[in-house]
């Protein structure tokens, strides 16, 4: 077997995975800094935690890692309510992208907007 092929034990997750790209790709519990069994009850999936603890997130890169964190809440979890549970809870400080993410979440400043073309608007 090629050397490129063969993947040595604590070498990562993935073969070629950064331990950056372990956390935001959803496998903290491999990269021994934290374990699901650690987590937040709001953040199960410890995603909010690790973005915290990543050096240099910038703004993007934290959106991507908040939108994936809301879209895997649980059935009928508010995402407002559990920003501010994790706020309090990681005690961030205040210019971390994430805690801005978050501050917006719990202040509910995401309004439903109209979606659809002209048509959607027209009354016949």
């Amino acid at each position: 077997m090629p050397a490129a092929l063969i993947w040595r034990k604590g070498a990562g997750p993935c073969p070629g995975m950064s331990e950056t790209g372990a956390r935001i790709a959803g496998f903290a519990g491999m990269t021994g800094r934290m374990t699901r069994r650690d987590a937040h009850p709001d953040d199960p999936r410890a995603l909010i935690a690790e973005a915290y603890s990543i050096e240099r997130l910038t703004p993007q890169d934290a959106r991507s890692i908040f939108f994936d964190w809301a879209l895997g809440l649980p059935a009928g979890t508010e995402p407002g309510p559990a920003a501010e549970r994790l706020i309090a809870h990681h005690r961030p400080p205040d210019d971390h992208p994430m805690t801005t993410l978050l501050r917006e979440a719990a202040g509910g400043s995401f309004s439903p907007r109209r979606r659809g073309g002209v048509r959607a608007g027209r009354r016949v």
